[in-house]
């Protein structure tokens, strides 16, 4: 069994600490320490009496079974307490470490130089007090920092497990993999347990790389994202301006209607106001034909025309002006109105062509950004499935689509 390898390979004196180390222990060519032989499997009841029936059924007495299975729990409660020892070596070398260096943090500062000075003071103190390596030293407080409070940890892991898990880059998950494996299959060989660290750390990495080409993915995708909302922003804007615009021709319009509506206002009055000169010119007309027939047309001395007469033919001259000017005002007004006419109606046609541009563009918008949410979750479904391949000449096929696309686009922005 993997257990008595183990205890073979550690050296009895390991049992007693403060026992001095053999000479030449700290040279060049030692080797690392081992951890105490407490550190091996601590089987409970029920493996205990499977063991004993699996070597001894069939050739003792029950009782004489039963007995070995009560001497070997006597031996495992006796290794749970040595174990126990163990770790309160760890555990009283760890509390040195954090009050020395808590003191050199409270007279030097938090400094990375004041918790080294503290640190380094504390292993030559270990040291020359039990005699023992640093190597040794260090051992049993990462084990106390590490495994102490793991229940798991120290009832199934064996030697070779901790001295495999000890490192400081082996996390929680590692070592609760490893101690699930020791319930399933307590024969687990040292070479089968680090096969099993090493492929796990391999699958951690793997998903490490998996989920950061997604979070890489995931970023270019938001910073397209990002570019795209910029854009949808700044169309959005250019339709608001446009909007603006429309809105303002829409008060031009209707500032032309009102001044069409006064135009034709001016034009009734002129009207009315040529209609009366026109009426006021015919009774002016006929009081002078009438005159002119009771005035006898004769040869006589007096060179001018009697003053009612001459008085009648220069307000009939003055209506016949007044009816010009008025003639002139209504031939002016109408062309006005017809010019107001032609831009009320050039003005209606533009909004209407700019109402019809900006649902276009505003519908353009919409399926657009549809478009590109669409495209993202696809991509996100393709990449999280891991079909590349599958879909690479379709996303090939759109790249040469879009690349089309946007040399039209570029066209036209330089063309506007």
């Amino acid at each position: 069994m993997s257990n008595s390898k183990d205890l073979k390979k550690v050296n009895n004196d390991e049992f007693d600490p403060t026992r001095l180390e053999s000479a030449g222990a700290d040279g060049p060519d030692a080797l690392e320490e081992s951890l105490p032989p407490t550190f091996v499997h601590i089987p409970n009841q029920t493996e205990l009496s499977q063991a004993a029936r699996q070597f001894f059924g069939g050739q003792l007495d029950e009782a004489l079974i039963a007995s070995i299975v009560a001497e070997s729990e006597e031996v495992a409660h006796s290794t749970r307490k040595i174990f126990g020892e163990h770790m309160r070596i760890g555990g009283n070398f760890a509390h040195i470490m954090i009050a020395v260096q808590n003191d050199f943090v409270r007279r030097l500062g938090d400094t990375p130089k004041s918790r080294s000075l503290a640190k380094e003071l504390v292993y030559r103190y270990l040291q020359h007090a039990f005699r023992r390596s640093r190597s040794w030293v260090d051992l049993y407080i990462r084990a106390y920092e590490k495994f102490s409070s793991n229940a798991g940890a120290v009832q199934y892991l064996e030697l070779t497990d901790m001295q495999a898990l000890i490192s400081n880059d082996i996390g929680d998950d590692i070592v609760e993999m490893v101690i699930e494996a020791r319930k399933d299959n307590p024969e687990l060989s040292k070479r089968e347990i680090r096969k099993l660290i090493s492929d796990f750390r391999g699958q951690i990495a793997e998903k490490n790389t998996r989920l950061e080409l997604v979070t890489n993915q995931l970023s270019d995708i938001a910073g397209e994202l990002d570019d795209t909302k910029s854009d949808r922003d700044r169309l959005t804007e250019q339709a608001k301006r446009l909007q603006q615009q429309i809105e303002q021709e829409k008060k031009n319009a209707n500032g032309t209607l009102v001044e069409l509506a006064e135009a034709q206002r001016m034009m009734s009055v002129l009207q009315n106001q040529l209609a009366n000169t026109e009426r006021e010119l015919t009774a002016r007309t006929n009081e002078l034909r009438e005159a002119s027939e009771k005035v006898q047309t004769r040869e006589v001395p007096v060179p001018t025309l009697p003053d009612h007469i001459k008085n009648l033919q220069e307000a009939t001259e003055n209506a016949m002006d007044d009816f010009n000017e008025a003639s002139a005002k209504v031939d002016a007004m109408r062309a006005e109105l017809a010019a107001l006419e032609q831009r009320r109606d050039a003005e209606a046609a533009r909004i209407e062509a700019q109402e019809v541009l900006e649902k276009k563009v505003k519908g353009l918008l919409q399926k657009f950004g549809d478009f590109m949410q669409d495209y993202h979750s696809a991509q996100l479904l393709v990449t999280a499935d891991g079909a590349h391949k599958a879909f690479s000449g379709l996303f090939t096929a759109l790249a040469d689509l879009v690349g089309k696309f946007h040399g039209e686009l570029l066209a036209a922005a330089r063309a506007a």
